[in-house]
């Protein structure tokens, strides 16, 4: 998280601020925000598209052994696409990056 705060990206990390907050609580603090959530976690996946539950935007990290090397593309997948992540479900892996729209964001 060091990595996007020196970028200047606001980032509110919950482990540090408020760990023990459940998935839905973790969308809700977003939302208010007007925050994306950057995470490793697929159960938003579940929460975003089957339970419905609104966000603001998700981005899913499915890289191998997440390490210092990824954040750079990370950066530039935000500097590149910006404004586009939000109402997206963006997951980024080895290959590729996927942005579908999320549930009513089409």
């Amino acid at each position: 998280m060091r990595e996007l705060r020196n970028q200047g990206f606001e980032v509110t990390y919950i482990a540090e601020s408020q760990s023990g907050l459940t998935d839905p609580d973790i969308l809700a603090l977003a939302r208010q925000h007007g925050l994306c959530v950057v995470t490793e976690d697929r159960d938003f996946g579940e929460l975003v598209f089957r339970r419905q539950l609104q966000t603001v935007g998700i981005i899913l990290l499915r890289l191998p052994v997440p390490n210092s090397t990824h954040w750079p593309r990370i950066i530039r997948l935000l500097a590149q696409y910006g404004r586009k992540l939000s109402g997206s479900f963006t997951v980024i892996n080895a290959e590729r990056i996927r942005i579908r729209p999320l549930p009513g964001k089409s």
